[in-house]
């Protein structure tokens, strides 16, 4: 690999870590008073390419519920086990809504009662 290469990648990964980390905690956010309505897992590819990511659906919009490096959430199947459906909860939530993208926010944490 030529130099001019690795000083890319190298200046590519100086820009999308920060603005990653970046994008994580400025987005993040309280939903509060949000209706369960369904929850659902999606699941693609096969085999040991095999992923999945649970969606929350709510009377105010669409969650996504998937582990978060940045946020030390490594709990999701726990979180998703825990909503049900018809309960109110407030959630914490970071990332954007782009319809475009199937892009979801992601829910950090959640409180229901």
């Amino acid at each position: 690999m030529s130099r001019a290469y690795i000083w890319l990648f190298v200046g590519l990964l100086l820009i999308v870590v920060p603005a990653k980390i970046w994008i994580h905690f400025a987005t993040m956010d309280t939903v509060s008073g949000v209706v369960v309505q369904d929850k659902e897992r999606i699941v693609t590819g096969t085999g040991a390419a095999q992923e999945s990511k649970y969606l929350i659906f709510t009377d105010r919009e669409t969650f996504e519920n998937t582990d978060s490096l940045l946020a030390m959430k490594f709990n999701s199947s726990d979180l998703y086990g825990s909503l049900k459906e018809g309960t109110t909860c407030d959630f914490t939530v970071t990332g954007w809504r782009v319809p475009l993208l199937s892009w979801y926010r992601n829910i950090l944490s959640a409180s229901c009662s």
